[in-house]
């Protein structure tokens, strides 16, 4: 299948052209090897900025790794068709799973090229211009995976919240249906017990006409005894 055209159109507007994509594997031969020191000088930078990650990222280090790691050789070693597409979706979710954000895809290219530029100089005898040349091509590919990564992660925020907002407006209407029931099954209650009451009326004082009169006790004299 062909890529989606989204991506497509990243791919043009990056400028990833037929000669950076013929570069991409000359770029991940020298960069390859570096990946692991540029891994450990991102968690280093990470613990420096904000120290309060630093139970986090011990428990999360090595997935973050490995993840980085092995999304980033696909996008200098694989081509770029529907798999690249489903590549993208599936690291998004991964790092959603491990706390992260829009945010974090960019500053892990940053320490890439970073590392990367300085690590080409130190470590190869390469020509100026080929060493720029193997920089940029990387510069066009890591940020245009950055920006995938921002337009993912922001609509899977969107999905999320759209279906935190279902579920909400789901309980509010459960709960007004509960309540109507409650209120519809008091009021039922009230008029059953107002239609079966006795009639509460006051008699009137004395013996009703035609009521016979309760019997009257016989009077008993007592003995006088003598003096």
């Amino acid at each position: 299948m062909p890529i989606p055209a989204p991506y497509l159109i990243g791919l043009q507007m990056y400028e990833i052209d037929d000669e950076a994509l013929a570069l991409r594997a000359e770029v991940w031969r020298y960069l390859g090897p570096m990946m692991d020191m540029i891994c450990d000088r991102h968690f280093a930078k990470i613990l420096k900025f904000t120290p309060e990650l630093e139970g986090a990222l011990k428990q999360s280090a090595e997935e973050w790794r490995r993840v980085v790691i092995h999304y980033t050789s696909r996008l200098f070693l694989n081509p770029y068709d529907e798999r690249f597409a489903a590549d993208a979706l599936e690291r998004v979710e991964i790092e959603i799973g491990l706390a992260a954000d829009m945010r974090t895809r960019g500053t892990i290219a940053q320490s890439v090229l970073t590392n990367f530029s300085r690590e080409l100089e130190r470590r190869f005898w390469l020509s100026p211009r080929k060493a720029l040349r193997l920089t940029d091509v990387a510069q066009r590919v890591l940020t245009l995976d950055a920006a995938n990564a921002i337009v993912l992660h922001y609509s899977a925020r969107v999905r999320a919240a759209k279906k935190r907002g279902n579920e909400l407006s789901g309980a509010i209407k459960e709960f007004d249906e509960a309540v109507k029931s409650v209120r519809a099954f008091v009021s039922d209650a009230v008029q059953s017990l107002g239609d079966n009451a006795p009639s509460s009326r006051a008699s009137p004082a004395g013996p009703r006409k035609n009521q016979a009169s309760p019997p009257r006790r016989p009077l008993i004299r007592r003995p006088t005894l003598p003096p």
